[in-house]
């Protein structure tokens, strides 16, 4: 009997939080049989109090009433605590790794312009082959004056951190002449020397491999990049002369090809100010041809005689290589908009050959860049 009048009760508690607004009146209405605490705690069963028998049924409630026994359940769970929230700490990134740019990020341009003061200087044993019917042509070159070598940046800065495309053209272009002693049979004689350098760069540059705690944008200068690309060169020099036996000799050596190259940077920051470090290796491998010219006129028992020699177009392979080391500059207020470096520059060519005919090119010198993004 008692479990018959323990289950009446729950149920009719059930009833009171699902039922409708007109059964749930019914059942307010409605006295619920009572049981004796004492009883049902000494029988081992849960104590179910009787629901009140005064209860009127109130207009409907945003919410639903609570069951009887539950009481308020909004006091019942404890509060929560959210203040952990607004402590929490992100986590660093970690010390290296690639980290591309948001997806949110446009491209953007950028570009620069450099100017170089470089002292070069040919290395050169320039003679006509021994299969040549004539007279050995063979001439030195002379020293070559310090030259302006400017250089021009243009990149496009690729969106969601897929890299960049960068074009960069330089030219250099000097000349000399000294007077030697013994040029000739006869004496002292002059002689000068030019030499015009171009290289025209096609580069993809990877995306940033930033340090710990630095930002990503559009616009950034990186700490270390790295790029692969295409390098279209042209070497061209002469060297003429003019003396007592020797009336004139004129050789020259001209050089066009293509081939790849890659270059790695690295620029990490010294002070707060904006002054950072500044390293940067370049290597190229250029094949194409070179074609030499040999001509002559002396003097031979008293009568000028010419002799000229062409070798015609030679396959070769060039090797050029490049470091920097100095030092760059981001004003404050100008962070990721601008840069400027000042570096010492070492470059050489090598393999400039034909198959009796040998040069090489050493450039030297300071070289001052500036760079922009916008």
């Amino acid at each position: 009997m008692r479990t018959w009048l323990i289950s009446l009760c729950a149920l009719a508690s059930l009833s009171e939080a699902v039922a409708p607004p007109s059964a749930l009146a019914q059942t307010l209405n409605t006295p619920a049989p009572t049981v004796n605490n004492t009883t049902a705690i000494s029988n081992g069963l849960p104590v179910i109090p009787a629901a009140p028998t005064n209860q009127t049924q109130t207009p409907l409630q945003s919410s639903p009433p609570a069951a009887a026994g539950m009481g308020n359940t909004s006091s019942a769970l404890p509060p929560t605590n959210t203040s952990w929230l607004m402590n929490a700490q992100i986590p660093p990134s970690p010390p290296w790794g690639p980290v591309l740019i948001d997806s949110s990020e446009v491209s953007s341009w950028y570009g620069g312009f450099e100017i170089g003061f470089l002292k070069p200087k040919l290395f050169t044993s320039l003679t006509t082959p021994a299969a040549f019917n004539g007279p050995v042509i063979s001439q030195t070159v002379s020293s070559i004056d310090w030259a302006g070598a400017p250089k021009l940046t243009a990149g496009y800065r690729l969106s969601e951190g897929m890299g960049e495309l960068q074009l960069s053209y330089r030219l250099l272009a000097s000349s000399g002449s000294e007077t030697l002693g013994v040029y000739d049979t006869a004496g002292p004689g002059l002689i000068r020397s030019r030499l015009n350098a171009n290289t025209i760069d096609l580069d993809y540059v990877a995306p940033e491999f930033l340090g710990e705690g630095r930002e990503t944008s559009h616009s950034y200068f990186r700490y270390l990049s790295f790029g692969i690309g295409l390098r279209v060169a042209t070497l061209y020099f002469d060297t003429q002369g003019a003396g007592r036996q020797l009336l004139n000799q004129d050789i020259s050596s001209m050089f066009t090809g293509i081939g790849p190259r890659t270059f790695v940077e690295w620029n990490p920051a010294l002070t707060d100010n904006g002054l950072a470090l500044h390293t940067r290796l370049e290597a190229s491998g250029v094949v194409g041809s070179i074609d030499q010219k040999f001509y002559q006129t002396a003097l031979n028992a008293g009568m000028p005689q010419a002799a000229a020699y062409n070798t015609g177009s030679h396959n070769t392979g060039v090797g050029i290589g490049s470091f920097e080391a100095g030092l760059t500059y981001t004003p404050l207020g100008f962070e990721n908009r601008l840069r400027f470096t000042l570096a010492y520059s070492l470059e050489q060519w090598w393999n400039v050959n034909t198959d009796d005919s040998k040069a090489k090119l050493f450039l030297q010198g300071i070289v001052a860049r500036a760079e922009f993004s916008y």
